[in-house]
């Protein structure tokens, strides 16, 4: 991930931070210029993890954007039968 976000920003956009069970806000970009894109965390974990030893938010904001991210309601593929 951190060369794929160097060559599509053609800067150093990285930071070194300790952001264990921290739950940091997303700074979203809509990129259109080619047709993929990256994240760097589950996207399940909103809805599904409920470690209290974890710090993963659960609003409803979080579970929405979350939720957004599920591309196989996208895959518009299909599996032949056996």
């Amino acid at each position: 991930m951190q060369p794929l976000t160097f060559l599509m920003a053609i800067e150093n956009l990285l930071t070194k931070t300790t952001a264990e069970k921290m739950a940091l806000p997303l700074n979203l970009t809509t990129g259109r210029t080619y047709p993929f894109y990256g994240i760097q965390w589950h996207p399940g974990v909103n809805r599904f993890q409920w470690d209290p030893n974890l710090n993963f938010p659960h609003s409803s904001e979080a579970v929405r954007d979350a939720s957004s991210l599920n591309e196989g309601r996208r895959n518009l593929h299909h599996t032949r039968p056996a």
